[in-house]
């Protein structure tokens, strides 16, 4: 396959994508929001992961 300017800018988005969402949702998982309840917090850390991802 030819390396073309968009191939390799969507396989450097989807490196970064695979790599900042896991990470990203565990700091959102662990750091306290006592504004949210509990199940809205773990939702937002799954949402986090689904959007950075």
């Amino acid at each position: 396959m030819k390396r073309t300017p968009r191939n390799s800018f969507d396989n450097k988005r989807r490196a970064i994508g695979a790599i900042l969402g896991p990470l990203l949702a565990i700091n959102v998982w662990f750091i306290p929001i006592s504004a949210l309840s509990p199940a809205s917090h773990h939702l937002l850390a799954i949402m986090t992961l689904v959007a950075i991802w």
